[in-house]
């Protein structure tokens, strides 16, 4: 047993950190305005209704009334 075995010394090496510079911060992985209502709109109007029961014809045909409140869920305002 001793033949196949030995002692294993590591140590944890923050390779991201250390080594990776960070190119997009939070911020830049925030999505925009124009972006959450492209893809609301690109949406299919008849698809799959989504967990709250309403499907995407529901958030494009009331976003003067929804959009405000799905840009704020989607930028955490």
């Amino acid at each position: 047993m001793n033949m196949f075995s030995t002692l294993n010394y590591f140590t944890t090496i923050s390779l991201h950190d250390t080594y990776i510079p960070n190119l997009v911060t939070s911020l830049d992985n925030l999505p925009d305005v124009a972006e959450i209502k492209r893809v609301v709109f690109d949406l299919n109007g008849d698809g799959a209704q989504g967990p709250d029961g309403f499907v995407g014809h529901f958030y494009q045909h009331y976003w003067s009334i929804v959009g405000s409140n799905l840009l704020s869920i989607f930028l955490h305002k």
